[in-house]
């Protein structure tokens, strides 16, 4: 097998991160629209240890639903010594703050 371990390390990765960020956002809900993009430039190894970075590249106004806005965000997972094991661009529809109504805003 050419993979090996590591593809189960990386599944395990993708199901944790996602298992993470969903239990981060339960109050406020979210709706995941898509993966942009997914890569990984580098093997995650047993003892690692990981961190996530997110960055928001994109939030607007949802065209359809008046309370709900869209965003684009890039999570860049890295090991302990700052090395890039994982990255992806996700879409998510989100709740709107309750006082913002200016068009093309969150």
């Amino acid at each position: 097998m050419r993979f090996g371990p590591f593809l189960g390390i990386a599944i395990l990765l993708l199901i944790l991160w996602l298992g993470g960020f969903l239990m981060f956002h339960i109050a406020g809900g979210l709706i995941g629209l898509g993966v942009e993009q997914l890569q990984w430039p580098r093997p995650v190894k047993p003892g690692d240890v990981l961190h996530v970075d997110i960055e928001v590249l994109e939030a607007r106004s949802s065209r359809s639903h008046a309370d709900r806005g869209i965003v684009r965000a890039r999570n860049t997972t890295l090991n302990q010594n700052e090395e890039i094991v994982q990255t992806m661009v996700i879409v998510l529809l989100v709740p709107r703050r309750g006082g913002m109504k200016a068009e093309g805003s969150l």
